[in-house]
Parts: structure tokens; sequence; C-alpha cells
């Protein structure tokens, strides 16, 4: 009985150790699987952030390149200003000089028409007016 026994062991002994190593076969079989799959996945999240790299990369020479265009547009700006601040000025002075040949104009049609008295007192004033007045009595007395 003894050799039954120690058969029956053995056998036993044989049938765990055939279970262990199909469990271990399965468990290598799963963890390659997983393994296979978190390649996919890492190659994946590689590729795509290489495409987010890219894209950043040309948002930044997109933005350089606005940034260059605001200034510029910023320096025409400031040209602008400067032409519209230029005009202004001869503007007024063209308005000024305009007004100053009309009132000289205005003062020789009087002098031509012979208005001597409105042009005085326009003038003169009315304390101009009559010291020119007087002046002119004198004058005219000698």
């Amino acid at each position: 009985m003894e050799d039954k026994k120690k058969q029956s062991l053995l056998r036993y002994i044989a049938i765990m150790f055939v279970v262990a190593f199909v469990l271990v076969l399965i468990s290598l079989v799963g963890q390659t699987r997983s393994i296979g799959q978190l390649s996919e996945s890492s190659a994946s999240a590689l590729q795509r952030a290489q495409e987010l790299q890219d894209t950043n990369r040309e948002l930044s020479v997109e933005n350089e390149d606005l940034e260059d265009r605001i200034r510029q547009l910023e320096d025409q700006l400031a040209d602008l200003e400067n032409t519209v601040s230029s005009l202004e000025t001869a503007l007024t002075e063209a308005q000024t000089e305009q007004e100053e040949q009309k009132t000289a104009i205005e003062t020789y049609e009087q002098l031509l028409s012979g208005d001597v008295a409105e042009l005085n007192t326009e003038y003169l004033g009315p304390n101009g007016l009559e010291t020119y007045e007087n002046l002119t009595k004198e004058g005219n007395e000698q």
C-alpha cells in the first residue's frame, strides 16, 4: 500500500504542477495582452503629444507674425496721427491767414469807398477817433 500511496501522491503532485503551470501560462497571456494594449495606448499618446507640439509651434509662429503686424499697424497709426496733427496746424494757420487777408480786403474796400469814419471807429475806438479828428482839424488849420 505504500506504493499506491506513493503513486497517488506523485500523481497529485504532478496534477498540481500542471495546474500551476496552466495558471502561470494564463497569467502570462493576460499580461502580454495588457502590455500590448498599454503599448498601443502609449504610442497613441506619444503621437497625440507630437501633434500637440506641432500645433503649438505653428501657433507660436502665427502669434509672432501677428505681433509684428500689430507693431507695424501701431507705427502706421502714430505716423497718421502726426500727419493729422500737422494738417490741423496747417489748417489753423491757413484760416488765420485767410481771416487776416479778409480783414485787409475789407479795410482796402473801405478806404476805396471813402468810408474812413467807420474804418477809424473800428480800429481806433471812440477815444482814438476823437484824437484822429483833432489831429486832422489841426492839420487842416495850419
